[in-house]
């Protein structure tokens, strides 16, 4: 069939900096997690309108492509906001993961990032109450409490593990079918 997406050339539009405020919208309309957390921003603009965004965050093993998203079919997109970060930190290695469940990591590949690991499936917690996901680190017994305590404070929890717990607040674990590590060297 014939795609109805527009299609933006990334060569035509100009590389900007994105306010995390216009991130997050623009994450939360787009990408299927939504926005992402402390990062820097960079987006694709053609005349009218931001096309594409990408998240970045500098750690100690390079830096991390957090989020890509776009608006339009942006062809080379997420090439060129790649190379604006490596123009950004020189010297990096930059990295990212694909999530099995949705991605081959075509993206990636293409681009000339190496796969450098496979992940396990993992899981994600699922409240039937707020009908939403929430992260496993929160259901740890260091932290089930707390969760508890700010999501459902009527909930008395029986003693015994964190299944116990999360049964009583009608949690569930969801497993996905893990991530790819991708790398592209410093270069």
């Amino acid at each position: 069939g014939v795609s109805v997406q527009l299609r933006v050339p990334a060569r035509r539009c100009t590389v900007v900096r994105v306010s995390r405020a216009e991130a997050v919208l623009f994450f939360d309309a787009n990408h299927l997690r939504g926005a992402c957390g402390p990062a820097i921003f960079f987006g694709l603009r053609d005349a009218s309108s931001l096309v594409a965004v990408a998240a970045f965050l500098r750690g100690t093993g390079g830096v991390e492509l957090l989020r890509y998203a776009t608006a339009a079919h942006v062809v080379g997109g997420c090439s060129r906001l790649v190379a604006a970060a490596r123009r950004e930190w020189p010297g990096q290695t930059v990295f990212s993961f694909s999530d099995n469940m949705v991605s081959t990591g075509a993206m990636y590949a293409a681009m000339g990032f190496t796969k450098t690991n496979d992940g396990d499936p993992n899981y994600m917690m699922w409240s039937a109450r707020h009908n939403r996901l929430f992260h496993r680190r929160l259901f740890r017994h260091t932290t089930i409490e707390s969760w508890r305590n700010q999501y459902a404070p009527d909930v008395a929890l029986p003693d015994g593990t964190c299944r116990d717990k999360e049964e009583a607040m009608n949690v569930w674990r969801v497993w996905d079918a893990g991530l790819t590590r991708w790398e592209l060297p410093a270069g």
